[in-house]
């Protein structure tokens, strides 16, 4: 029986399958951060970390039983897992509870993006994009290029006008809120990071190693997505919800770039991106041995890329 056989449907067992991946993976990074020393608390913030993972699960069994419009399925149980090892774990790529709501927020948005309009556009979407996008800009600014997204909707509204309102309507009423909850916590209309949402969930990593790995990854991923079609995911939603994650990963990049983090974060931002597409990439291989094969080369690629 192959490995990868586990993950081809959502099952109990490749739930505990994915959190025990996921928690080795964790544990492994943690270690090699703190330069290969098991110190004192590495288990407990390996589990930290790994209950977070967690979160992912959920999202897709709420996926997979059709309640959310994301195409996550069974194969990104052990995409998320892989990503965990293979993602360069510098400086500043701590998780931290920001994080968490900025990861949210966009994930919310790419439930948006996987709707299906067939009928026609729900001006309450381009309102809701509208508060999700103010979320993550107020936050950082430069999260704002993720409204360059709303032009892959644009074919499919029929009421422009009515959806131009609802987006607008959905940014001044978001942003208002927030400038009010900001000035009565801090004194200021800008945004100050909290102390409780800045606390990391681990230390910082006492060890450097090359980011080449994650980069030469994300590219392929990126690559591949945009030359192969998966066949099991057609339509005109699934398109936009992969033009959305592409988006995602492009962004992240520009932000390693110009250093457009408010720490010293390097590639966090691109982790549920190229999970997505890798899990992708599992579902349209169709023979076993193929998916078998890519699970261990990246296995093994995210375990050396520790010693690079």
């Amino acid at each position: 029986m192959m490995f990868t056989k586990i993950f081809k449907r959502f099952s109990i067992q490749a739930i505990v399958m994915s959190f025990f991946l996921s928690l080795c993976a964790n544990i492994f990074n943690l270690y090699w951060r703190a330069g290969a020393d098991f110190y004192d608390k590495i288990f407990y913030h390996g589990l930290i970390l790994t209950f977070n993972v967690l979160l992912f699960i959920f999202i897709i069994y709420l996926s997979d039983s059709k309640r959310l419009n994301l195409n996550f399925g069974a194969s990104h149980l052990l995409s998320f897992p892989l990503c965990i090892l293979l993602i360069y774990q510098g400086d500043g790529n701590n998780l931290n509870a920001q994080k968490v709501i900025l990861a949210l927020s966009l994930l919310l948005a790419a439930n948006i993006f996987s709707k299906e309009f067939s009928e026609r556009f729900k001006e309450r979407d381009l309102f809701n994009l509208g508060v999700f996008f103010t979320i993550v800009s107020f936050i950082n600014i430069y999260l704002s290029l993720f409204f360059i997204s709303i032009i892959f909707l644009l074919p499919r509204i029929i009421e422009k006008r009515k959806a131009f309102i609802s987006l607008v309507i959905g940014v001044i009423s978001t942003i208002s809120i927030l400038i009010t909850i900001s000035y009565y916590k801090t004194g200021q209309i800008f945004y100050v990071q909290p102390d409780l949402l800045n606390k990391n969930f681990t230390y910082k990593n006492a060890k450097e190693y090359s980011e080449f790995v994650w980069v030469f990854t994300v590219i392929i991923l990126f690559v591949l997505s945009i030359a192969k079609k998966n066949k099991r995911i057609t339509g005109e939603r699934s398109n936009n919800e992969k033009r959305f994650m592409l988006l995602w990963l492009l962004i992240s990049f520009i932000f390693r770039l110009y250093g457009l983090y408010q720490d010293s974060t390097l590639w966090l931002l691109s982790f549920i991106p190229s999970a997505y597409l890798l899990g992708n990439l599992f579902e349209a291989l169709q023979k076993e041995i193929y998916r078998e094969g890519l699970f261990y080369i990246l296995l093994l690629l995210g375990i050396t890329s520790k010693f690079v």
